[in-house]
């Protein structure tokens, strides 16, 4: 703001108006002395009256132009003060606090903000020294942060905590430019105040929020490590219990192979003796004794054939494909057979057994073993 004190300066048009009064002033009294003291002789009295009635000629036209320069000059002196008060609006009715301070930090001028941050009526602020309205941080660098004015132009954002009368602690954010003498000495600072109590509550909700974001991420990363170590255990576990079911199946495959080949010879001898007895080489046999021989005979084949399904289990355990004999099957054929097996044990639970086909030229495409098996596996 312009200080009221300062008054435009005389142009250099008044100073030539004043001239110009001088010099038709000088003539006036040279005609005048010349006629008191009867120099007519030098100059007639005609000469004189032309010589003063161009002096105040010139001087109605100076007139005229001091008229026109004051009409302007009171012009001017009205749009300076419309552009101060202006000005002062702005200054006053600021959203932050603006103060204005002389070099020694002395408060000249204050606006509304400023006195309503500070807690103090603004006829009470000016007079006295900014600094006491500081905490203890920011007085003992207050001087620090003046000096640095003299070799830059202002300081930003120079955070520090308020001590308003009457209230609590302030945080604040203060931007300082200095005011150039003509002398480019330091004549005082400008101050703008600002509140930043709501800034530093969202950095703090943020700081917060990040510090809780951290445990999370630390807490699911240990979670995370947990699980990895759980599951590398469970691979090492699973690994092992596969390699513990290959073993325990190579073993099992070793092991039904020995018992299939060890099942087979005393199967042979039993095969040999019923077939000695089919052939009644010792002595005749009832009809009753050779039904019993034959399904001695039956239940040998299928023992037999038992064997060597298990051996073909062993087979697709061990990766190899399974051998299936398929070709035209008699159905009748196949199905008579199975009462020779199947009737011992129907005889010891108390069970009657009657096979009777519809019939007999049924063929199918299949392996007559298999299908006794699948029979067998439903009567039993």
């Amino acid at each position: 703001m312009m200080d009221p004190e300062q008054h435009p300066q005389p142009s250099n048009d008044l100073r030539e108006f004043s001239r110009k009064v001088r010099d038709a002033r000088s003539r006036y009294d040279s005609a005048r002395q010349g006629i008191s003291n009867g120099e007519a002789n030098a100059r007639s009295s005609q000469e004189t009256q032309v010589e003063l009635l161009a002096a105040l000629e010139e001087l109605r036209v100076a007139d005229e132009e001091l008229r026109q320069q004051n009409e302007e000059l009171a012009a001017s002196r009205d749009e300076i003060d419309r552009e101060r008060q202006k000005y002062y609006e702005l200054f006053d009715f600021a959203p932050d606090a603006y103060v204005v301070t002389d070099a020694n930090g002395t408060v000249r001028e204050a606006n509304a903000a400023a006195s309503q941050l500070l807690g103090v009526p603004r006829q009470f602020l000016i007079g006295k020294p900014l600094s006491v309205y500081f905490d203890e941080t920011a007085r003992s660098t207050y001087r620090h942060q003046l000096d640095q004015l003299c070799g830059i132009p202002r300081i930003d954002d120079w955070e520090i905590s308020l001590r308003p009368r009457g209230g609590h602690e302030v945080p604040a954010s203060i931007s300082v430019g200095r005011i150039s003498a003509k002398d480019k000495s330091i004549a005082g600072f400008r101050w703008i105040i600002r509140d930043i109590s709501k800034r530093k509550m969202a950095e703090e909700e943020v700081h917060h929020l990040n510090r809780e974001l951290e445990l999370r991420v630390a807490s699911r990363t240990a979670q995370l490590a947990a699980a990895n170590r759980i599951k590398d255990e469970l691979l090492v576990s699973e690994r092992n219990a596969r390699e513990q079911a290959e073993v325990s199946n190579r073993i099992k495959s070793d092991f039904l192979a020995l018992l299939s080949h060890e099942f087979r010879t005393p199967l042979q001898a039993i095969f040999g003796y019923t077939e000695l007895l089919e052939r009644q080489i010792h002595g005749p046999l009832n009809e009753l004794q050779q039904r019993d021989i034959s399904r001695i005979q039956h239940s040998q084949q299928h023992l037999l054939g038992l064997i060597n399904t298990i051996l073909e289990f062993a087979k697709l355990e061990s990766g190899k494909s399974l051998d299936i004999a398929c070709h035209p099957t008699v159905m009748n054929e196949t199905l008579s057979e199975m009462e020779a097996l199947v009737a011992p044990h129907l005889e010891a639970k108390k069970l009657q057994y009657n096979y009777e086909c519809a019939d007999s030229t049924i063929i199918a495409q299949a392996d007559p073993a298999k299908v006794q098996q699948v029979v067998l596996n439903l009567l039993a």
